[in-house]
Parts: C-alpha cells; structure tokens; sequence
C-alpha cells in the first residue's frame, strides 16, 4: 500500500516507535570539523559502508543551559545559553568493525593456515575513537492516518565515548554493547543554506544529491 500522508502533513503530529538504522559517515581527507570558517556539506563525507541494524535504543538527550543570567529582586533568569546533547545507544550484536569504530579497539584477522597460521585478535586498548557523522533511517507513525512515514536522522558530528563494557551473566539478560557519546554542533550546509544543528530530522537522505 502506497503512502499518501506527506512528511509535512506527519509534522503536524506524529509518533515514534521503533529505532534506526545508522549507517557511519567520516570526513574526507580534506575536511575538518574545526579550524574551519565553511559549513560541512555532503561532499565532505565518505560512507564507511558500516551499518547498524541491530540497534535496540539510540536515545538523543539535550541538556542545558551551560550558562544563566539572573537579575532583579527575585533573581529571575533572563538570559539563558549552552545547550548539551549526547547519545545513548545500545547495539544487541558485537561486531570488530563497530568496536574499532566506537572504542578504538584494533581488530587483527587470522591468516593462513597450518603452521603458517595466525589466530585473530581483538584489542581493548586505551585509544580514543574520532569524531565521526551518522545518518539512521526509520519511520514515524502519522497521526491522522497511521501511516509509516520514511524519516532520516542525520547527526553530522558524533563522538563517542570510547568507553567499553563486557558483561557476562550466565543467568541475565544477554549482553549489550553500549555505543554511548556526545552529539557536537556542527554548521552544515545540504543546498538550502547555512545552520549550525545537532541533528536534524529530514525528509530526504542528507547524501541524496551526493549520490
């Protein structure tokens, strides 16, 4: 059944009900995400081809202010500033690419075989993973018709935590893999000028013109 509710129409009231699929974009070999005047625009991507499709939460919370201004005999707040946000994901399979991605893990493959042989090993070790941009499709549920309307969520500058736990219960609840950081702001540019955003939500794919 084709959709017919438009993103605009699902604006005026929708729901969200399930998480994203993110898939994992670095900057390019000529772009920075400081000591930079131009806002990032699609071209300063490249798509790592790392997609996560076993997320259980990937919750965006934002905090603030950083800083309040406070004036008269009842010190009322006047001016408010400084915004936060970070993001809690949860990720229900481990995978040596999302490790290194997120941890700063390193992830050595076996070679060869017989004698020659080399066993594979995962290292934890004490290396901070680099800022990087994600975009997640999902849904949202329009209000009025109920109809699954196609999203995308794009957060141009993720940091993570790099920060790893390894729980291991015989008789609990299997384990997670916490994908935990903070979400920067970031001036972007995707053709209909400059804005400087956490994240947006968005019709089209912020990369749709770029493929």
């Amino acid at each position: 059944m084709a959709t017919t509710a438009t993103f605009e129409q699902m604006m005026g009231g929708f729901g969200i009900v399930t998480v994203m699929n993110a898939r994992i974009y670095t900057l390019n070999g000529d772009a920075e995400y400081f000591g930079r005047q131009e806002a990032l625009t699609p071209d300063d991507f490249v798509d790592t081809n790392l997609y996560l499709d076993t997320l259980k939460i990937a919750n965006m919370t934002q905090e603030g202010p950083t800083k309040t201004v406070t004036g008269g005999q009842y010190a009322n707040p006047l001016i408010k500033y400084g915004k936060t946000m970070t993001m809690e994901m949860q990720d229900a399979l481990g995978r040596a690419e999302v490790l290194e991605r997120f941890f700063g893990c390193t992830y050595v493959k076996p070679t060869g075989e017989g004698a020659e042989a080399k066993p594979g090993v995962l290292s934890v070790t004490d290396q901070f993973a680099g800022a990087f941009a994600i975009e997640g499709d999902s849904f949202f549920i329009d209000q009025k018709s109920g109809e699954k309307i196609p999203v995308y969520i794009f957060i141009p500058q993720f940091q993570p935590d790099s920060i790893l736990t390894l729980t291991q219960d015989a008789e609990g609840d299997a384990t997670v893999f916490d994908l935990n950081g903070s979400i920067n702001v970031t001036k972007i540019n995707d053709g209909t000028g400059d804005i400087s955003v956490f994240y947006q939500i968005r019709e089209k794919s912020f990369f749709a013109k770029k493929d």
